[in-house]
């Protein structure tokens, strides 16, 4: 279990991300502190951070959804690429 102060210290760099990443033209959608960092979701941008790499991440009804990661000030940032079915 985190103890509060790595709970704080993951709030203070999610907040200080989320303010960069909007002063930068990002528009944040989401922010979660997930297990080892901050988890900032982004909507789709127009340039894409330095270092995005594709995750896919299988949901239901052979749904699969390919989802950019980057890491950004101590956090990670993600967005939806595309969304692809996948044949039953």
């Amino acid at each position: 279990m985190r103890s509060v102060d790595q709970i704080k210290h993951a709030l203070y760099t999610a907040q200080m991300a989320v303010h960069k990443l909007a002063k930068n033209g990002y528009q944040v959608t989401n922010v979660s502190l997930g297990n080892t960092r901050p988890v900032i979701s982004i909507e789709r941008p127009r340039k894409f951070p330095e270092g995005a790499t594709v995750i896919c991440v299988r949901g239901s009804r052979g749904i699969t959804e390919n989802i950019y990661a980057a890491l950004y000030n101590e956090c990670l940032i993600t967005w939806a690429a595309d969304v692809l079915e996948i044949p039953a």
